[in-house]
């Protein structure tokens, strides 16, 4: 299973290099806006609409149903992708994606995009766990269940704590990745931890809502950021080897096949 995982998220895999030098790169460009050219221009023209043209409406929103709400059925009446040079880009997304956010959607590139919008996320709030590419049922601890638990009473999650846990799962992913290149990447020193963190990328890409402010209700609101806490706590706990893979396969896997991108 693990070499399969090395062929099947070999995209991610190629991506670690890349994250690691636009982190460096965006922290040197103090504009927010600057930095949001530079991730339109690594991920290409029209990109959110070629991303629906390979991968295909139905599964953006079986996979990603929050980008397909932003991206496709615009529910937040942006008339996406955004323009980076417009007025209405930095009143709606304000300086909420540091210079870590937009290095890593960078470094992910287009085919990663790709990739995860290909890959099955379901995250059950009443399980507290997530089918994972449709091989995985990645369920969280009973600690840290519990304490996501107090959250569903509140029916409340402190704007603080969800930010700090997003930012902890960034650096974990960070740290993680900061540590394969040390190993000049060597799949013989470091197999699990490479396993690991290509999963995070997968999981956490396109997983922390921080865009999505136009929700009808608060429920919503709260839904979708317990979405979000169940996967940065995932993130983690995959990448530390708390959560082992190979313990989590679904007892009925079912495989769809990554489409290639073949960009001629």
């Amino acid at each position: 299973m693990l070499m399969r995982n090395f062929v099947r998220w070999a995209t991610v895999i190629g991506a670690f290099p890349r994250i690691a030098m636009f982190e460096n790169r965006m922290t040197d460009v103090k504009n927010y806006i600057n930095r949001v050219r530079i991730v339109n221009d690594v991920l290409g023209p029209n990109w959110a609409f070629r991303l629906r043209d390979i991968v295909g409406d139905k599964t953006i929103q079986a996979n990603r149903s929050s980008w397909y709400d932003f991206y496709v059925a615009d529910t937040d009446g942006m008339h996406l992708p955004l323009d980076p040079g417009a007025p209405e880009t930095l009143l709606y997304l304000g300086d909420r994606y540091s210079a870590r956010d937009l290095a890593f959607y960078a470094g992910m590139g287009f085919d990663g995009y790709c990739l995860v919008l290909q890959t099955q996320r379901i995250v059950s709030h009443e399980q507290k766990s997530i089918l994972f590419d449709g091989r995985y049922h990645l369920v969280l601890p009973d600690d840290v269940k519990s304490e996501l638990h107090g959250y569903d009473i509140q029916q409340h999650i402190p704007k603080e704590k969800y930010y700090e846990e997003y930012a902890v799962t960034l650096d974990a992913i960070y740290r993680s990745i900061g540590t394969i290149i040390a190993s000049a990447g060597s799949i013989s020193s470091t197999p699990w931890m490479i396993e690991r963190t290509a999963a995070a990328c997968l999981l956490l890409m396109c997983g922390g809502h921080k865009g999505c402010k136009g929700h009808p209700s608060e429920e919503e609101r709260f839904a979708a950021q317990m979405d979000s806490l169940i996967i940065f706590n995932t993130c983690r706990l995959v990448i530390s080897g708390m959560i082992n893979l190979e313990e989590h396969l679904a007892p009925t896997a079912t495989v769809v096949e990554a489409t290639t991108y073949d960009p001629d």
